[in-house]
């Protein structure tokens, strides 16, 4: 949530109307504005091989003689002389390859940066027309509402997103037709619903039905978590020019009641018959930070593996067989991309509430209390994966073995092809989900200290999904798809050959001759922690990896709030309105780092060890399980040991991990932070303007909450500073800057300048 969500809003002037029994009003606002980018792209938001295209490939595959065709590996290969493409930054035969990786700048996340790439600093990164409409009128005891909003941005009609690697795809691309529909031109609808007062056993009942919002608890600026979930929030329109308060939750369809219990006491009910997902930015907009996750079906469909050592692959063109300096290329047809499966989302009904708040007059000069429970299903998105097929060398201990298991035959290329796949690792598959029945348990208080206005809340939510770290599940879903055994590659013995029924073998083989290279077993090459450690399950071929864990999370937030006069502050303003917030969020029982990892703040490695040789300090879950191998021992080849490629240091050539994740970005059980947001109101400033500028302050403290798109990561700062004038409350203009930073924050490198107009009528 942006810090502009708070500030004050001039009251709409409505159209007016009346027709016998019917009387209501009609409002509109109309709202022009434009952002601009104002800083350079971060090297550490940008995937390494995006940076420095044909970092790993050698070769940098840019011009295509037809862009009606299909590009195909073959065509990359071999288009006039930019030699074949080869190398992967692969470690297995050469630990130089990945440390040079590793040193090189750039992000090991090349499903983040879509978004940063399609901007440079300078370019307009929102030009929109917004309208703002809302219908009132009443019919005896009857009251309806309805509203809507109509967006055109230009800036995302008919957008091109940008490509720096073209090894394996075009420089430019369009965007999903989804994510142009929610961020280029549409209308919505928002509020559509019929209200009524009537007496019920001498108690006073206000009964609404049809698509609503409401606002429970007492968090302003870190809604997230709080009490104030029960319709999904809207991450993009705060963004949009002519924001409106009313625009940061989605309404949803639901059955509301209030009644009077006694003069101090006041119930609240709702069942929801209607659900939606927290509407957050789309993979190549501006402010996303996934390729992936973004909109409702506007997301990426397809992610990279190989911490970006490997061309982006939106085709999964690539196959390690037809590539001789692939180490896997004894026979690998499997490419470097997995597929996003469609979403798997709860049912619209079984979501209800219940509040009770009691005003008790006598407790401090008066002190409201709030009771909360609710059960909704999850508005956040959560990754999960089913993992891949099997190898066909699963339970192989050596060469003869892979070839008896997969079958072999002579490549196109002069190397060893086999039958089956060993390296099935482009058939796991990933999907987003949205757990049901998610329960809260709430508390609340609102009250005066002298002149200040000091409200608080805390959230119980005993079964809380949250987000196990990405690369561990990939790692997990991987599983099946590696031998279990890490088995030595090199021309075997002829009499193993024969005595395993492949005497057809020996002469290729002798001829050909085979790299020396090892093909790393599952619990070396990718040893993960979720199901490995922390479940204790074997993963078997298309299990489902669950992506969460149901944690207990508590989250405390407390406000002060004070308006200041005009003989109160030293700029001789009209009024200052000061809002300050302190927030914090606890996991109770959280699980060890040595069990499992929960995602954090830019955690783009793993946290076993690193194949140059890194350690964090947390218990490996790495394994060798080689038996025995009568043509040189794979585990002798996989442990930790001294290269003299790279001066004498340490490395762990079999490890797919680049290097060891640094244990201080994983999600903590405990992170808090604050928020300031000030309005100074200058009254007739200039020939009627009002003069209203606006400075806000949102700093996490220390701590990083675990989850995707959590309230806090530790140092991440960031706010802006408004000059807003409004004139007879229907002109509304405001320029703003807004600002990003922060070590671990997605975000750092996008500041903004914006403009906007807004007439309402």
């Amino acid at each position: 949530m942006t810090a502009g969500s708070f500030l004050v809003v001039p009251q709409a002037l409505a159209l007016q109307f009346d027709f016998g029994e019917i009387y209501g009003s009609w409002d509109s606002t109309i709202s022009v504005g434009a952002a601009w980018r104002m800083e350079e792209r971060a090297d550490d938001l940008v995937a390494k091989i995006n940076l420095q295209p044909g970092l790993c490939t050698l070769t940098n595959y840019t011009d295509n003689p037809d862009f009606s065709q299909p590009i195909t590996y073959a065509d990359a290969q071999e288009y006039e002389d930019r030699g074949l493409i080869g190398g992967t930054c692969n470690n297995t035969s050469d630990p130089a390859l990945n440390l040079a990786y590793v040193n090189s700048p750039g992000s090991y996340n090349i499903n983040g940066d879509d978004g940063n790439l399609n901007f440079d600093r300078g370019d307009m990164v929102s030009a929109a027309f917004k309208m703002n409409t809302k219908l009132k009128f009443s019919w005896k005891n009857l009251n309806f509402q309805t509203s809507g909003i109509w967006l055109f941005n230009n800036t995302y009609l008919d957008f091109d997103q940008s490509h720096p690697d073209t090894t394996l795809q075009r420089p430019s691309s369009s965007l999903s037709g989804e994510a142009m529909n929610q961020f280029g031109s549409h209308f919505e609808l928002q509020d559509a619903f019929v209200s009524t007062n009537f007496p019920l056993l001498g108690k006073n009942v206000n009964l609404r039905v049809g698509r609503q919002g409401f606002v429970w608890g007492e968090a302003s600026a870190l809604p997230l978590n709080s009490v104030n979930t029960v319709n999904p929030p809207d991450l993009v329109r705060q963004r949009t020019a002519g924001f409106d308060l009313a625009e940061l939750f989605q309404p949803l369809g639901m059955v509301y009641a209030g009644v009077d219990l006694s003069l101090n006491l006041y119930a609240e009910a709702f069942y929801q018959y209607e659900w939606l997902p927290a509407r957050i930015d789309a993979p190549g907009t501006f402010f996303s930070v996934s390729d992936i996750l973004g909109g409702d079906d506007a997301g990426g469909q397809h992610a990279m593996l190989s911490f970006g050592k490997a061309p982006e692959d939106p085709g999964n063109i690539y196959s390690s067989q037809d590539n001789s300096e692939d180490p896997f290329s004894l026979g690998s047809a499997g490419g470097r991309t997995i597929y996003r499966l469609p979403d798997r989302k709860p049912r619209d009904g079984g979501q209800f509430g219940l509040a009770l708040k009691y005003f008790a007059e006598n407790f401090n000069n008066g002190t409201e209390f709030g009771f909360y429970y609710h059960n909704t299903h999850s508005r956040l998105p959560l990754v999960s994966f089913l993992a891949a097929q099997e190898s066909c060398a699963a339970d192989a201990t050596n060469i003869v073995g892979l070839l008896a298991g997969c079958g072999a035959l002579v490549g196109d290329i002069g190397t060893l092809r086999l039958i089956d796949e060993p390296l099935p690792i482009d058939t796991a598959r990933l999907f987003v989900e949205y757990p049901e029945n998610r329960h809260l348990f709430g508390v609340s208080f609102n009250t005066t200290v002298g002149n200040w206005a000091w409200a608080g809340e805390y959230t119980f939510r005993p079964n809380h999904p949250v987000q196990i770290h990405t690369v561990d599940l990939i790692f997990a879903a991987l599983q099946p798809a590696f031998p279990r055994n890490n088995i030595n590659i090199g021309v075997p013995p002829a009499a193993d050959l024969i005595a395993a029924g492949l005497s057809g073998l020996v002469e290729p083989l002798l001829g050909l001759g085979v790299p020396a290279t090892v093909l790393p077993g599952r619990r070396m090459a990718v040893p993960d922690y979720v199901q490995s450690v922390y479940r204790k399950e074997e993963v078997t071929p298309g299990m489902y990896i669950r992506g969460y864990e149901e944690l207990k999370q508590g989250q405390l937030v407390t406000s002060l709030l004070r308006t200041f006069g005009a003989t109160e502050n030293p700029v001789k303003a009209d009024q200052i309105l000061l809002l300050a917030e302190f927030g914090l969020t606890h996991i109770i029982d959280m699980p060890s780092l040595n069990e499992i990892q929960f995602q954090g703040a830019e955690t783009n490695t793993h946290a076993s060890s690193g194949a140059d040789g890194t350690t964090n300090g947390i218990a490996d879950s790495s394994a060798l399980t080689s038996g025995a191998d009568t043509n040189g021992d794979g585990d002798a080849r996989c442990v930790r040991q001294t290269y003299s490629t790279i001066d004498g240091a340490e490395a762990e050539p079999c490890r797919q991990n680049p290097t060891a994740q640094d244990p201080d970005q994983f999600g903590d059980d405990l992170a808090y932070g604050v928020r300031v947001v000030s309005q100074i109101t200058y009254n007739d400033f200039f020939r009627g303007w009002n003069f209203l500028p606006v400075v806000a302050l949102f700093y996490d403290i220390d701590g990083i909450a675990p989850g995707l798109g959590q309230n806090f990561q530790e140092g991440k700062l960031s706010g802006l500073v408004g000059l807003r004038f409004s004139y007879l409350n229907q002109w509304l203009t405001e320029l703003r800057y807004s600002f990003e930073g922060g070590t671990y924050n997605p975000l750092k490198d996008r500041d903004t300048l914006s403009f906007t107009v807004s007439y309402t009528f």
